[in-house]
C-alpha cells in the first residue's frame, strides 16, 4: 500500500518532507508536542483540551513509527504495513525483501479470508443396542453387559460463497 492513500501520512502530522533527516524529524515533534501537550491547554476549553489531547496522540505516534526502525516498512506500505505486524531485520534488509515479505503476508491473509468464509460441517451418527444393559441395570446386576453399536456414519461437507449469487457444497460421506 503507498503512504499517499492514507487520509493525513506522519509525514504530513509533524510537518516535514519524506526525507528529512532523524534530526528534522526530532525538531518538528519536539514543537509540536509543546504545543499540543495536555499540560499546556489547561486553561482551554473542554472541547479545545480534547481535540489538543488527540492531536498529541498523533504526534507522539507520527514520531515513535518515523523516529525508529519502522519507518522503513511506514515508507514502503503506510500504516496497514505496521498494524500487519510487519517487521524489520537482518532478513530484511531492503525494499525487494520487504516486498516480499508482504506478498507472503497478503497470501496468507486471503488463504485465511477463504478458509473463513467456508463453512465446514460434520456430522457423527452412532446408533448403539443398549436394551440387555439397561435390563441388567434395571434388574440391580453389576456389573451390566456391555451396550453393542449397531452401526456408525460420519460425513462431512464444506459450503463456500464464492460470490452473492452462488454457493458452492462439496460434500461425501
Amino acid at each position: 500500500m503507498d503512504a499517499s492513500v492514507e487520509a493525513v501520512s506522519y509525514y504530513q502530522v509533524l510537518g516535514v518532507p519524506r526525507d528529512a533527516s532523524p534530526e528534522e524529524v526530532r525538531r518538528a515533534y519536539r514543537r509540536l508536542a509543546q504545543a499540543f501537550h495536555p499540560d499546556k491547554q489547561q486553561e482551554q476549553s473542554e472541547e479545545l483540551r480534547a481535540v489538543s489531547k488527540g492531536a498529541f496522540a498523533e504526534v507522539q505516534q507520527a514520531y515513535e513509527v518515523l523516529s525508529g526502525p519502522q519507518r522503513q516498512i511506514y515508507d514502503v506500505y503506510g500504516r496497514v504495513g505496521l498494524e500487519a505486524g510487519m517487521e524489520v531485520g537482518p532478513h530484511l534488509s531492503d525494499l525487494k525483501d520487504l516486498r516480499r515479505e508482504w506478498e507472503a503476508f497478503q497470501a496468507k491473509a486471503a488463504a485465511a479470508r477463504i478458509e473463513a468464509e467456508a463453512a465446514p460441517q460434520s456430522h457423527v451418527q452412532i446408533k448403539v443396542w443398549a436394551v440387555d444393559t439397561v435390563r441388567d441395570l434395571w434388574e440391580g446386576r453389576f456389573p451390566p453387559r456391555a451396550p453393542k453399536m449397531a452401526s456408525a456414519t460420519m460425513s462431512s461437507s464444506v459450503q463456500m460463497s464464492p460470490s452473492d449469487k452462488h454457493v458452492l457444497s462439496l460434500g461425501g460421506a
